[in-house]
């Protein structure tokens, strides 16, 4: 290609075709060359201006994630990647997520001098699209015989209600037999659901900042309390299931408020080798480790409680270990969570 800025007719059809992604392209250097309609949306700024091309894609993207990102594209070709590409999550400026996840884009030598943006819009049940055709096809299968068999017995004792005792007895006895086996179907599918959705909750590159940013609007909009920020002040990326982590914080905050009535939490992030550690403090008594175990075996209350997911089960997908602690008169829960 003579002008490596310029985009190809098949490569511009392609970017603003039907997708449900926002697209961007941007050099090395990260400016934007080209973006589509979803895109500029998504990344416009908290006054509603869209993203320009020729500008920085910095100026809406975090400008260490996006670096980083590309750096990570361009080692995995020079190492001889097949399929080379690095993916990190942003929140915008109307408090959603994105999920980035950038490619390169190869010109005629060989070598990437553009890389392709693809922007998911992330919500909390972005895994629920996801559901396998077979978990519904079992799911029907297994729930027509107990209905039509239940059915099938309520309508025959409704049409003969002088039926005798014993005879009436034993079609009683199928509606229960088929309740019960619908129930255990019904509760197999939903756990074999529950361990697909919870395969499918990657971790993500974050950085430091923005999930303090998340934690703390979510903490302070659920419990009505207040939440200030101790982080680092130096950029720090980190590798986080941010929905369950949400999620297992503000589950976690309740069980700290109904336990001592604090008033107001910190939420502090510290550096301990390839791990950060996040801290959940307060002024007050600390939780005693036994009591920490058992919250970690508890149930998130999850929206509709289709997907079941523990304390435990959100510490161990991080890799990381939690427990209580307290200094300086300030007690906490501390979660280790892996650096990118």
């Amino acid at each position: 290609m003579s002008d490596p800025d310029r985009i190809s007719e098949p490569l511009l059809a392609a970017l603003l075709g039907a997708t449900p992604h926002g697209l961007l392209v941007c050099d090395a250097d990260g400016d934007v060359l080209l973006t589509n309609a979803r895109a500029a949306a998504w990344l416009a700024d908290a006054d509603g201006a869209a993203i320009r091309t020729e500008h920085p894609a910095a100026d809406v993207l975090d400008p260490v994630l996006l670096s980083e990102a590309i750096e990570q594209v361009q080692a995995q070709v020079d190492e001889g990647h097949a399929q080379p590409r690095a993916d990190f999550a942003i929140t915008t400026a109307d408090d959603a997520r994105l999920r980035v996840k950038i490619t390169p884009i190869f010109e005629t030598d060989g070598m990437p001098q553009r890389f392709l943006l693809q922007l998911t819009r992330s919500t909390a049940w972005d895994a629920l699209a996801q559901t396998p055709d077979r978990i519904i096809q079992d799911l029907t299968e297994g729930i027509r015989s107990p209905l039509a068999s239940m059915r099938a017995a309520a309508e025959t004792m409704v049409s003969y209600p002088e039926m005798d005792a014993a005879v009436a007895a034993q079609f009683k006895q199928i509606i229960l037999d088929q309740a019960v086996q619908l129930s255990e179907h019904l509760d197999a599918t939903l756990q074999s659901y529950s361990q697909h959705i919870k395969a499918h909750w990657a971790l993500e590159t974050m950085s430091a900042a923005d999930l303090l940013d998340v934690l703390q609007r979510r903490l302070e909009a659920e419990h009505g309390v207040a939440v200030s920020v101790d982080g680092l002040g130096a950029p720090l990326t980190l590798r986080v299931d941010t929905y369950s982590l949400a999620e297992g914080f503000a589950f976690l905050t309740g069980l700290v408020l109904n336990a001592v009535r604090c008033e107001a939490f910190t939420l502090r992030l510290r550096v301990q080798g390839r791990f950060a550690a996040l801290d959940l403090l307060w002024e007050g008594r600390t939780i005693r480790l036994e009591r920490l175990r058992k919250w970690e075996a508890r149930s998130l209350p999850l929206a509709a409680n289709i997907v079941t997911l523990t304390l435990r089960e959100v510490v161990e997908r991080h890799g990381g270990e939690m427990w209580t602690q307290a200094d300086d008169g300030h007690a906490y829960v501390r979660l280790l969570i892996p650096v990118a």
